[in-house]
């Protein structure tokens, strides 16, 4: 650890899928590790549970515990296994090896959310971890100061949902945010689902299912490997870990919807995939398709999504619901993030759907085109946000918290 980072602000980014720590003031985050932890079947305490954990690796008798969930567009925090993740994470000699006390937090939270969400993670930093300060700032908010505005639309499609949220003057118009259930989780299933149900009837494996024999660099054998021990949930998590690999392998956006089911024209890819069982997948049946499914919801098979607004109308929807006199800034700064976007040629459709949605060319998508800018938007707003001279009185001290409480000091300083 620098010398500088002895009392440095930390910036924690605790999604459904990924948790983001690192310091504040640099350009990225220094841990991107799954929001889960492994807990061996039986085990008592918590604090004795696996993290980071990776479902790449087979563990047997391991049950899973995720730490942020959205179920139904209903966010939820498991505190415990929360506070374990940071403690493992910041705290151990395997992670930051830091004193907490020492250490401002800066907390970034989704676009929507409610009062206990917010009460129940300032709460836990100080009063597990006794922080010198925090500040809780909801993630548009932090995306769009990464980008350098103080208003704009934020499409954020992350894991379990994609938000749309307008920002103006640096406040997120909570009243007004969209959110929708198609995102990158509902796309892993819908790979899983055109497996399945394809012409070779593929049921995904986890990658450890199979253990291959290298010999000078060639693989000369494939052996299936017993995994009647893995815990049915774990077991799941890497079939869908397989799913996303697939998905952020081989996917891209279709420049012409007349390519979309067969994966050919001038975006068709000649990237390949080899299963875990070592035979080769034929991409083309959703190369195309499964990016498409969120410019057209009717294309998901694995979920009924009837009434479910695809992300340009979600995005029209958002800003024709604001008021007028915004409308225009809004236009002029349509920030899109999240792991959810990087299908290539994903900004450029969704350009072109919104100019014929709004009926003009007068708008501007904002699509960073380094993925870890595009990723980490929120964590990294958050980044620049804690290490400015001008934020620094912004900060909820202990000694405030301790005289007024979580409630009353999250709604006052943290809008």
């Amino acid at each position: 650890m620098d010398k500088g980072d002895d009392t440095a602000a930390l910036v924690i980014d605790v999604g459904t899928h990924s948790a983001k720590f690192g310091f504040a003031g640099e350009d990225c985050p220094k841990q991107i590790s799954p929001s889960f932890l492994g807990v061996p079947n039986g085990l008592s305490s918590l604090q004795d549970a696996t993290y980071p954990l990776s479902f790449g690796i087979m563990r047997e008798n391991m049950g899973v515990r995720q730490v942020a969930r959205n179920d139904n567009l209903n966010v939820s925090l498991d505190d415990e296994a929360f506070e374990v993740m940071v403690r493992k994470t910041l705290c151990s000699t395997q992670g930051f090896n830091l004193d907490l006390t020492q250490h401002p937090i800066m907390l970034a939270e989704p676009s929507r959310t409610d009062k206990e969400y917010r009460k129940k993670i300032v709460e836990i930093m100080f009063e597990k971890f006794q922080v010198p300060a925090a500040y809780v700032a909801k993630r548009a908010v932090l995306c769009t100061f990464a980008s350098g505005r103080a208003s704009a639309v934020v499409l954020d499609s992350g894991a379990a949902c994609t938000t749309c949220t307008p920002v103006v003057e640096g406040f997120a118009l909570q009243r007004y945010t969209k959110e929708t259930i198609l995102a990158g989780d509902l796309l892993d299933r819908e790979v899983m689902t055109l497996l399945a149900n394809g012409p070779r009837k593929i049921d995904p494996v986890p990658l450890y299912a199979y253990k291959r024999t290298v010999r000078d660099g060639r693989v000369e054998g494939v052996e299936k490997v017993d995994v009647s021990r893995v815990d049915p949930l774990y077991y799941e998590y890497g079939r869908r870990d397989l799913a996303q690999k697939i998905k952020e392998s081989v996917c891209r956006v279709a420049e012409d919807d007349r390519d979309v089911m067969t994966g050919g024209g001038s975006t068709a890819t000649s990237a390949s995939f080899e299963l875990p069982d070592g035979q080769a997948l034929d991409v083309n049946a959703f190369t195309h398709r499964i990016p498409e499914c969120m410019f057209n919801p009717k294309l998901v098979t694995c979920q009924n999504l009837d009434n479910i607004p695809a992300v340009n109308k979600l995005i029209h929807e958002t800003v024709i619901g604001c008021d007028v006199d915004i409308r225009k800034d809004l236009m002029s700064g349509i920030i899109v993030t999240g792991g959810n976007t990087l299908f290539p040629g994903f900004e450029q459709k969704l350009h072109k759907k919104l100019c014929a949605d709004f009926e003009t060319t007068r708008l501007k998508v904002i699509a960073p085109a380094a993925s870890v800018e595009r990723r980490f938007a929120s964590w990294i707003g958050g980044s620049i946000l804690a290490s400015l001279g001008s934020f620094q009185q912004m900060w909820i001290s202990k000694q405030e918290f301790d005289e007024k409480g979580a409630e009353w000091l999250v709604e006052k300083k943290c809008p």
